[in-house]
């Protein structure tokens, strides 16, 4: 959404409450949105970023009760194809969605580095933040934002490990489906 009140501002709209606008108005914003957007520095952005940025205007528009879904509405079918086309362009002619910043394994090498660099560890809130996250995803398989917001008090135990001398752990015994797996009760 910032990136979209950065662009209406840009093209002196800024002042535009967009759960307000008429369904026309709103698509011709999005199509030109989605065609003129570019990152600070004038370079593209990734296809994907320009779906991602569809997909959070319609959260906003979503949690702002607004009656509009810009994804599936014919209403809004210009901007889509608008949406398409770039997309299709920005990976023939600029060479984009190649996946330049696809996630990578880290190696138990780079994950040393950053204990040692203090970027993971407990040495204050930030590191202990992502020390967390880390071992969250990687013990846990959370892998999006959904899956951190419905964990439930109770779905985490702390156990004895039976094969570690009774030393005590985190369980996670309550799993909530997801699109590639399905939740099982104290499965895990």
């Amino acid at each position: 959404m910032k990136t979209f009140q950065r662009y209406l501002s840009s093209i002196s709209k800024g002042d535009v409450e967009i759960l307000h606008l008429p369904a026309d108005h709103l698509d011709h914003l999005l199509a030109k949105f989605f065609k003129d957007v570019r990152k600070i520095n004038s370079d593209e952005y990734e296809p994907d970023t320009l779906s991602g940025f569809q997909r959070s205007i319609q959260r906003f528009l979503s949690d702002g009760k607004s009656p509009f879904n810009i994804l599936v509405q014919k209403e809004f079918q210009m901007s889509r194809k608008v949406l398409a086309a770039k997309r299709q362009s920005l990976v023939r002619k600029a060479g984009k969605g190649n996946r330049p910043n696809a996630t990578r394994s880290l190696t138990d090498e780079k994950e040393d580095e950053l204990f040692k660099s203090g970027q993971f560890g407990v040495s204050g809130p930030e590191p202990l933040q992502r020390t967390m996250w880390w071992f969250l995803s990687l013990h846990f398989g959370f892998r999006a934002r959904d899956e951190s917001r419905t964990l439930r008090w109770g779905d985490v135990e702390l156990q004895k490990d039976p094969v570690q001398g009774g030393r005590e752990m985190l369980a996670w015994i309550n799993e909530r489906g997801t699109k590639t797996r399905k939740g099982q009760e104290n499965g895990h």
